[in-house]
């Protein structure tokens, strides 16, 4: 899935600031592995668990932000729609 960016950590030496900033969200089994898999390998991770879920958002060397979303609730909400 590709959002708009909804993290407010801003990198404009990197990025420019007018840039159209997204998220790419991929759905995974288990959003902890992959994000101790990350944190395993020095990146930053911020792991949030919440009531519709579980996120774990992350930036690739470009600077672009990128999460891990539980698949098994993102297909239950999607189901339930």
């Amino acid at each position: 899935m590709v959002e708009i960016d909804d993290t407010t950590k801003e990198s404009t030496s990197v990025t420019p600031p007018d840039r159209i900033k997204t998220c790419l969200k991929m759905n995974v089994e288990n959003v902890k592995e992959y994000a101790d898999n990350l944190k395993a390998h020095n990146i930053e991770v911020d792991y949030q668990e919440h009531e519709w879920g579980t996120i774990a958002k992350f930036f690739d060397p470009d600077h672009n932000l990128c999460a891990f979303r539980d698949s098994q609730t993102f297909e239950k909400q999607v189901n339930e729609i």
